[in-house]
């Protein structure tokens, strides 16, 4: 491949309000903004798409936990694995997974003396993903969780 200068860059941004408000566990917003760059050179163009929310963060419902874990979590649809579980909070955790997921999908994590609970992937940085509990942990019960994997 043959490197050809960039002769034009075309820079426009959108604002994309959501349907409903929306929220990851952790941060919630009401619109997506979508940067498009549009790069010319040698007679071609292409595209890239950063996205960024402009809404400003809302305060966390509950403090994480810094915590590293081995856990088993499967995708609906896919095989269990074990994967590396860190910052804990009653509302939910964050991920390493082994294959990229897509927001909004669902999982089960199994974690240690716990009934199998399900989660809403709410956010994707790299091989980390957000996962927002169905349910909340009951204080007493988080306080046994920390135990069991601290």
């Amino acid at each position: 491949m043959v490197a050809a200068p960039v002769e034009r860059l075309e820079v426009h941004a959108y604002t994309i309000p959501t349907d409903e408000p929306e929220s990851d566990g952790t941060l919630e917003w009401d619109s997506t903004t979508i940067v498009v760059v549009e790069v010319h050179s040698d007679g071609k163009a292409g595209l890239g798409f950063p996205v960024k929310s402009e809404t400003p963060p809302t305060p966390r419902k509950a403090e994480r936990v810094s915590v590293v874990a081995e856990v088993t979590l499967r995708r609906m649809g896919k095989g269990a694995y074990q994967c590396r579980l860190f910052d804990l909070s009653p509302d939910g955790c964050k991920a390493e997974m082994i294959e990229r997921p897509l927001v909004g999908e669902r999982a089960v994590i199994r974690l240690p003396g716990i009934e199998p609970l399900e989660a809403e992937v709410r956010w994707v940085e790299g091989p980390n993903a957000g996962l927002k509990f169905e349910r909340s942990f009951h204080p007493a019960v988080f306080d046994l969780l920390l135990a069991r994997l601290g």
